[in-house]
């Protein structure tokens, strides 16, 4: 295998795990000045302006044109579940606890997506490693929710949000699965579901109250934060993931994953000064051992 790629793949999954721990303390940040709606809505509405200035410059996607109406019922389903519900109850979470512990809960969406495509996409079904890393995860997920609300006060609503979040992944995931077997490229997949997921969200404005102080838009830090998540967060991310996936294997790059939680634990410590105790660490290396070990699968036998 090239050195040089797969230097270049691991790399960018680097890259891709660090901006990606660093959303839950933007986003906590900007909850001060606008509600979730807001937030989302912006994000999702520059993601989907970046990804269609892409198709501008690149030109036609494969099957652009040719979809049908139950293939788009999917793409809305996926504007529904991976961003208006997965965006929502992330940052509704963030309302009743830490942004570490809705970091570390979502982190656990890797079993649902195993779920799901067993139930709906028909693949193997689980080994005893995936149900041993499943009890394991959710006994970390139990440790870190009762030490918050014991030791700091913190609502377990937010810990329950944050693991719907993981299951709304886990259903984009699989709807995301059945486009892609269809032939649609990732691409077209990402910028159709940006669109719905901000269609979805515009509708949803006035039920979240709507400001009319657009001046808050105009203020440096919140600008920079709106346009990291847009275009950073949403846009290269998904291209460095893509690239570093291609280069060293979903297996390899799937490992980042892990150090998610741990990005934003550390940033949410010097940033947010989120508190952090043993009970916090001890939960969190469980969520993070269950999930590796329910994500290990057989080796294929070669010939």
């Amino acid at each position: 295998m090239n050195k040089s790629l797969v230097l270049k793949g691991n790399l960018c999954a680097l890259y891709s795990t660090i901006v990606w721990g660093t959303t839950f303390i933007v986003t906590k940040n900007l909850m001060g000045k606008f509600n979730p709606a807001e937030i989302l809505f912006t994000r999702f509405f520059i993601a989907f302006i970046v990804l269609l200035l892409i198709r501008l410059i690149k030109g036609k996607d494969p099957f652009e044109g040719e979809r049908n109406k139950k293939d788009e019922l999917l793409l809305a389903g996926c504007g529904l579940t991976g961003l208006f519900l997965y965006g929502t109850l992330e940052i509704l979470s963030m309302q009743y606890t830490y942004a570490s512990n809705t970091s570390t809960i979502v982190s656990t969406n890797p079993f649902f997506i195993a779920l799901f495509a067993i139930l709906f996409l028909k693949e193997e079904k689980p080994r005893v490693n995936f149900f041993l890393g499943f009890i394991i995860a959710i006994s970390g997920i139990a440790l870190i929710s009762f030490n918050g609300a014991t030791q700091f006060g913190l609502n377990p609503l937010g810990d329950f949000l944050a693991f719907l979040c993981a299951v709304a992944w886990g259903v984009y995931t699989t709807l995301v699965k059945k486009l892609s077997n269809k032939g649609y490229t990732t691409m077209y997949i990402t910028r159709h579901t940006y669109f719905w997921g901000a269609l979805i969200m515009a509708i949803s404005l006035p039920f979240f109250g709507i400001n009319t102080d657009f001046t808050r838009f105009a203020e440096p830090k919140a600008l920079l934060s709106l346009l990291f998540l847009g275009i950073i967060a949403s846009c290269t991310c998904f291209l460095t993931w893509n690239y570093a996936t291609r280069a060293i294997g979903p297996v390899n790059s799937g490992i980042y994953i892990y150090a998610i939680p741990v990005v934003t634990i550390i940033f949410a410590a010097i940033v947010l000064h989120e508190s952090v105790n043993l009970l916090s660490v001890a939960g969190i290396v469980l969520v993070v051992i269950g999930t590796v070990i329910s994500s290990i699968r057989k080796k294929e036998k070669t010939a």
